[in-house]
């Protein structure tokens, strides 16, 4: 079956309209479970996700399931880091330098995302896919895990509780 590119840009579609019930539920269970939880299920999701890639990438040969699979790692993407990453800075730095700060952590951001799809790049093409989604997994195990050990578990109450000093004196 030879390349077909409205199927190409279907797939596309789909692919990236599944982000936006990612973002939906996150902004749900945002206020439920906690920046901190989110950012770790996010993490982890991403790692199931791209586990289960990289073990049915050579034994499936049926494109529909990689495709299946492929929307699975976008929704993932979608659902934890990709909010908690626009949230965080709201929470953590103080009002005095969020701005600034908030901008930094945007543009380490940007710079991460640039590199990250140089080295996305080298790495398929040296070593292939598989390779590249357990590095992908193994990342996201260390985003979780720096989350849960960086990410205060009180963040909501330590920026209320900042947010009400500050209007106090």
């Amino acid at each position: 079956e030879g390349v077909n590119m409205s199927h190409i840009a279907i797939q596309g579609m789909i692919a990236t309209s599944v982000g936006v019930p990612g973002v939906i539920s996150a902004l749900y269970l945002l206020s439920r479970i906690g920046t901190k939880a989110l950012s770790i299920w996010g993490f982890l999701l991403i790692a199931v996700a791209s586990a289960i890639l990289a073990i049915a990438w050579r034994p499936v040969d049926d494109s529909w399931t990689l495709f299946g699979l492929f929307v699975l790692l976008t929704f993932s993407v979608n659902w934890g880091p990709n909010l908690t990453t626009f949230v965080l800075p709201q929470e953590v730095f103080p009002v005095e330098i969020r701005a600034t700060f908030n901008g930094f952590a945007a543009a380490c951001g940007k710079l991460g995302a640039l590199i990250g799809i140089w080295i996305f790049e080298k790495i398929s093409e040296e070593f292939g896919i598989v390779p590249l989604m357990v590095i992908v997994c193994i990342l996201n195990i260390i985003g979780a895990i720096i989350s849960q050990v960086c990410i205060p578990d009180n963040l909501w109450e330590l920026q209320h509780a900042s947010s009400l000093e500050n209007i106090v004196n």
